[in-house]
Parts: structure tokens; sequence; C-alpha cells
């Protein structure tokens, strides 16, 4: 059992419909769709990991293999649980999926910076490459790396 009494596991079918659901309630406009997350559910399905809590979905990450290197492509955590080391948890368990690769890279709003902290934590630093206006609401996007 991991913090919040969650326990992590591999995203599943039986979990779309909620993360779905998170996904919508996190990022709006710039959501990911049904299709993509069945389609990672196929290729990446080691680093599609879950947090559930009394089999809800309170949290996800999606790491995917690039090569030699891995993207952590999104993050989300239900809004009551934030704060409470889900996020913590499921970033360990997404990192020490990809420790066989040699970096890990993320894209992050500029101006989130409670997110850019949080990737800090973790050994993240900005690579100085930004994609401009990558965002629906305008904001560009930082991209940050790992040595893994």
């Amino acid at each position: 059992m991991s913090p919040a009494g969650v326990e992590l596991g591999l995203a599943g079918l039986r979990d779309l419909d909620q993360i779905l659901e998170l996904e919508n309630a996190s990022f709006g406009d710039d959501a990911y769709g049904r299709s993509v997350f069945l389609f990672r559910m196929a290729t990446d399905r080691d680093g599609f990991i879950v947090a559930r809590r009394e089999g809800r979905v309170v949290g996800y990450v999606l790491a995917i293999r690039r090569g030699r290197d891995a993207l952590i492509m999104s993050i989300a955590v239900l809004s009551e649980f934030k704060r409470k080391g889900v996020g913590t948890a499921l970033m360990k368990a997404a990192l020490a999926q990809l420790a066989r690769f040699e970096r890990v890279f993320l894209q992050v709003d500029v101006a989130n910076e409670a997110a850019i902290n949080f990737y800090r934590k973790f050994g993240f630093a900005e690579t100085g490459k930004v994609h401009p206006r990558y965002y629906p609401n305008g904001h560009d996007a930082m991209e940050m790396a790992r040595e893994l």
C-alpha cells in the first residue's frame, strides 16, 4: 500500500473510463483521447501505471519508449489526492520501469511552477529547448530531462 492508501498497478482496459475522466479533469482542452490511451496500453503497457484506492483510479503516469530514451507522456492525480504522495509514488514507479534507458524527457507548461518543482525533485533539469505555443492556451512547453 502506497501513500494515501493507494495501490499501484499496470493500467488495464477496466481503468480506461476512469483514466479518461481524470485526464479531462486535469487537462481540459489538452486532454488525450481514448484512442491514444488504447494505443499506449497496447504498446507501452509496462510504463502505464495507475494508482487505485478502493478500486477507483486516483492517478496515473504514462511513460513511453523512444529508442534509448523514454518520455513521461502524462501524469495526473485527482485533486483530492494531490500533495498526499500519490504523484511521488507514481513517478518513482515510472522511473523504476525506465531504469534501462539512458534519459527520460518530459514537457511541461512554462507557467506551471508546481509541476516544474515536482519534476526537479526527481532530478529533472531544463534542457533549454522550448516548444512555442505548445498548449491550447498558447503557453510554451519547456523540455526537461533526467539522465538515468
